[in-house]
C-alpha cells in the first residue's frame, strides 16, 4: 500500500465538514480548487497536472470520497495478516505520515510486513518517483518465496 494509512479517526463532524467544504469549493471554482489540492498532493508539476485533470473528471466524487475516507480501522487485519506485507512510506506525503503512528506499531508485530520509505515521493508515490516506485516493487516480490 502507499498514500494511505492503516486506520484514520477523523469524527463525523470533521469529515462532514471537510466533505462541506469540498462541496462548496467545487461549485465556486473546481479548476482552482483542484488546483490547490493537487499541490498538496505532489511537489511535481506534470503529476500534479494529471491529478488536476483526473480531479476535474470525478468533480462530483470527490466529496464523498472524502466524506467516506475519513473514519476507518484495518489495523487488526494488519496485525494478523499471513501474507507479505510492503507499505511504502511516500517521505513528503505529511497527511498521511502524521496519521501513521499506529499503523507503524501494528506493522513492527507483524513479521511478514515491510516499510520503505520512498524519498521525494508525496501522496501519488507510483506517479512522483514511477521507477523508484516499481524498483521497490519488484526487490519486495523477489523476495516472496514461490511455494508449489
Amino acid at each position: 500500500t502507499f498514500g494511505t494509512t492503516g486506520e484514520l479517526q477523523y469524527s463525523d463532524f470533521t469529515t462532514k465538514i471537510i466533505s462541506g467544504i469540498d462541496k462548496m469549493m467545487i461549485r465556486w471554482n473546481p479548476k482552482r480548487y483542484f488546483s490547490f489540492l493537487s499541490k498538496n498532493i505532489s511537489k511535481n508539476k506534470s503529476v500534479q497536472k494529471e491529478v488536476l485533470d483526473m480531479f476535474m473528471m470525478s468533480t462530483e466524487a470527490v466529496p464523498y470520497i472524502r466524506l467516506n475516507l475519513g473514519n476507518y480501522s484495518c489495523l487488526n487485519i494488519i496485525k494478523n495478516m499471513n501474507i507479505p506485507y510492503l507499505l511504502i512510506r511516500g517521505q513528503q506525503d505529511q497527511e498521511i505520515n502524521r496519521s501513521l503512528g499506529t499503523t507503524l506499531e501494528v506493522l513492527t508485530t507483524n513479521k511478514r510486513a515491510t516499510v520503505v520509505k520512498l524519498e521525494e515521493a508525496g501522496h501519488i508515490a507510483n506517479m512522483d518517483r514511477p521507477d523508484e516506485f516499481n524498483k521497490i516493487l519488484e526487490n519486495f516480490w523477489k523476495q516472496i518465496p514461490i511455494e508449489n
